[in-house]
């Protein structure tokens, strides 16, 4: 359904689930599939989405298991990524551009290497890589989630003990890829998001000293960042600069 302002939104029958998406800018303009963390939903991406539909039909998506879009039996970054073509499909797309932040950073680089045919440029903002995390096992609360609590200790057990798939193919990347890092206050080893900016043959490195919510906690430096690396020509290798370089 249309909202104010000509914001779409409504479920799509993506593959096995039906996935909730709202929808800004123009239907006719390039793609961009916007993918929330864990326990999130679409609704974190809305100044981003704001921001970007001058220029794409920005898809922001309840990731499977959060929001409004079905709850799963099973859920892993692989999923998560099959999700993302399913999605694109039922839309019709052909090639997107793919923005995730954490949990639904590493489904877009997940995604971007399953299909990198379809991808027209990435950006990968606080994903966890390949490297084990201190992630243990929570409890349930006894307050109902607005999220299936599955999620949860699902994902947080693949981030004990990574799965190497998940970045076995970066090389096979054509795109550009832009990996943003939040600096000395995030959680994430720094160092192990740039290693995987390293292996992708057109991977950028930023880092923005906003945290791991970069695009909630820096805005304006992650819409500049973005800009400037959305605006460069694919095939060019220059640095994108943020407010801190790595």
């Amino acid at each position: 359904m249309t909202l104010d302002g000509g914001t779409r939104d409504g479920l799509v029958t993506a593959g096995p689930l039906r996935l909730h998406v709202r929808e800004h800018g123009d239907p006719a303009a390039p793609a961009a599939i916007l993918l929330h963390g864990i326990g999130g939903d679409h609704t974190t991406w809305d100044r981003v989405a704001e921001h970007l539909a001058d220029r794409f039909r920005v898809i922001a998506v309840d990731q499977r298991g959060h929001g409004a879009s079905d709850r799963a039996d099973t859920y892993s970054f692989r999923l998560l990524a099959e999700d993302v073509w399913h999605l694109a499909d039922a839309l019709g797309l052909d090639r997107v551009t793919l923005i995730g932040h954490s949990m639904g950073g590493l489904a877009a680089l997940v995604a971007a290497q399953l299909r990198p045919d379809r991808i027209d440029a990435l950006v990968v903002e606080e994903a966890p890589p390949p490297v084990p995390l201190d992630r243990p096992p929570l409890e349930q609360p006894a307050e109902p989630t607005p999220y299936d609590f599955a999620v949860i200790n699902q994902i947080r057990a693949e981030l004990r003990q990574p799965d190497p798939a998940n970045w076995a193919r970066l090389g096979d990347l054509t795109a550009p890829v832009l990996i943003m890092a939040g600096g000395p206050a995030s959680a994430l080893p720094q160092q192990g998001q740039a290693d995987v900016a390293a292996r992708i043959p057109d991977g950028r490195f930023v880092t923005i000293p906003a945290g791991h919510g970069i695009h909630r906690d820096g805005f304006a430096d992650f819409c500049r960042a973005v800009d400037e690396f959305l605006a460069v020509p694919a095939r060019s290798r220059a640095t994108v600069h943020g407010p801190t370089d790595s």
